[in-house]
């Protein structure tokens, strides 16, 4: 028997192999002859690319990110001031109409 991901199974000729296995293999086999095929440095260069994009997307999403925090920032200190404006204009008001009681 032998253990692959957690599971075990019979090592008999009647057992289909997973894809994983054979990328497995496929994988220590272009390691061992140090070869590289054409179709192989194509995918390399393509997940490099995809790899690449995604880094740029997420850059360019923090980026955005980080700017709307600070549109947000400025947008609720503004808020902070209108609203102590209108605290001590409801204090005068508040004021002026317990004088005239």
């Amino acid at each position: 028997m032998m253990r692959i991901r957690g599971r075990t199974r019979p090592r008999n000729s009647s057992f289909q192999s997973t894809s994983f296995d054979r990328r497995r293999s496929k994988l220590r086999h272009l390691r061992r002859s140090a070869y590289l095929s054409p179709w192989t440095l194509l995918s390399v260069a393509a997940t490099k690319r995809l790899k690449s994009a995604r880094i740029t997307v997420t850059s360019s999403r923090s980026t955005h990110t980080a700017s709307s925090i600070k549109d947000l920032q400025t947008l609720l200190s503004q808020e902070a001031g209108d609203l102590k404006i209108m605290r001590e204009i409801l204090h005068r008001i508040e004021g002026s109409l317990m004088r005239r009681n």
